[in-house]
């Protein structure tokens, strides 16, 4: 299999295009793999009062503080609307480590 990408001033945005001679299983899996990649490549978040799309890519880390999941980018911290649970199943496992940390008082 052979990858390439071709430049197209006038494309208004990005396309994938598989060419071959039939669809294979192994080409309905490229597809979905593909798409999924595609679908989870950004997360949307809230900063005091606007939502806006981050890329992956660009944020630092993810953090929990009074009950609700921030991320920060670049010094800037953004609420999310996914929980834990939810970011682990969204991001790809390569980046995602989850760590529990508790304090006792006594």
């Amino acid at each position: 299999m052979k990858v390439s990408t071709k430049i197209d001033q006038n494309a208004q945005t990005p396309n994938i295009v598989i060419f071959a001679k039939q669809k294979t299983a192994k080409i309905v899996y490229l597809e979905h793999e593909i798409q999924s990649v595609i679908n989870h490549s950004s997360l949307f978040v809230k900063n005091q009062e606007d939502y806006q799309q981050i890329e992956l890519p660009n944020i630092d880390r993810f953090y929990t503080e009074e009950h609700a999941i921030y991320c920060q980018v670049n010094g800037q911290h953004y609420k999310t609307q996914k929980r834990i649970y939810e970011l682990a199943d969204f991001l790809p496992e390569s980046l995602f480590i989850h760590s529990n940390f508790s304090v006792r008082n006594h």
